[in-house]
């Protein structure tokens, strides 16, 4: 009876919740409806950007960070830990800078 070849094994393919994890911390939460609805609900009560209101300038803010990191073991919930920031704010906070125009 002839014997069969074994088949090539498959890719080895991250799950998507992981991929994140790779390239830092990464809070599951994110992709809650409690996080969404929290997070709209901050946003309308603060409006401008903390950095910008620090800098005499006035963006709006986009972006809910936690001032102490969730990594840390801070509670992701607390409010009093949260703080609006405009897109490049958040990216400066980050590391990440954004490409100048000529």
């Amino acid at each position: 009876m002839p014997t069969a070849t074994p088949k090539a094994s498959r890719a080895v393919t991250v799950p998507k919740t992981q991929q994140h994890e790779s390239r830092g911390f990464y809070w599951h939460g994110y992709k809650s409806g409690r996080w969404r609805r929290e997070r709209k609900e901050y946003l309308k009560a603060n409006p401008v950007c903390k950095e910008c209101e620090r800098n005499n300038r006035a963006l709006p803010a986009v972006v809910v960070d936690h001032v102490n990191p969730i990594e840390d073991g801070c509670d992701p919930w607390d409010r009093d830990n949260w703080q609006g920031l405009c897109l490049r704010d958040d990216a400066s906070k980050r590391g990440k800078t954004k490409r100048k125009r000529k």
